[in-house]
């Protein structure tokens, strides 16, 4: 993949606030379709499926848990279908701007992350998509907690490189 362009991580921020705000503010169908557009955005950038997959288990699996344990209660069953639509939407983002984390600190990441994300739960919490039964602050915290844990992985994830890609890197520097 080439190094993105500011203007193209400027129009792939928009597009992800464009399409999680369609998730979370509009039909269930919204989703759907901006997950369909994200698919394009994956192949277009070349992007690897097969972290774009294990993001989005990862993030639903955090979701699911804390609503399978009653902190997170959305208000069609368990786990509704615009979920999966951000959270393919939101892992895919950031695969496309992987080479872009490797400028980001992993501290730093985190703590933006584990502060910042259960923001948008709460917005869910304030459009009726979602209730908060423990109450804000507690699910924040909770939310929060598994932040932290989530964007850690996902920082690794993304920055990680093998020590075969390394030497790799090494001998085509030279």
């Amino acid at each position: 993949m080439d190094t993105l362009k500011a203007t193209q991580v400027l129009a792939l921020s928009i597009w992800f606030n464009l399409a999680w705000a369609g998730g979370v503010y509009g039909p269930e169908w919204m989703s759907m379709i901006c997950g369909v557009i994200w698919l394009v955005l994956a192949f277009s950038f070349d992007a690897s499926i097969s972290l774009i997959a294990l993001l989005t288990l990862l993030g639903l699996t955090m979701d699911g848990t804390l609503a399978y344990l009653g902190f997170y209660r959305f208000e069609h069953g368990l786990m509704p279908h615009w979920l999966y639509g951000l959270w393919f939407g939101f892992a895919t983002y950031l695969v496309i701007l992987r080479q872009k984390l490797d400028q980001i600190s992993q501290l730093g990441f985190v703590l933006v992350m584990s502060l910042f994300a259960p923001i948008c739960y709460w917005v869910g919490v304030q459009t009726g998509k979602l209730q908060w039964p423990y109450g804000t602050y507690t699910t924040y915290m909770l939310s929060a907690m598994g932040w932290l844990v989530y964007s850690a992985v996902i920082h690794l994830v993304l920055t990680w490189r093998s020590p075969v890609s390394t030497i790799l890197e090494k001998n085509n520097a030279s």
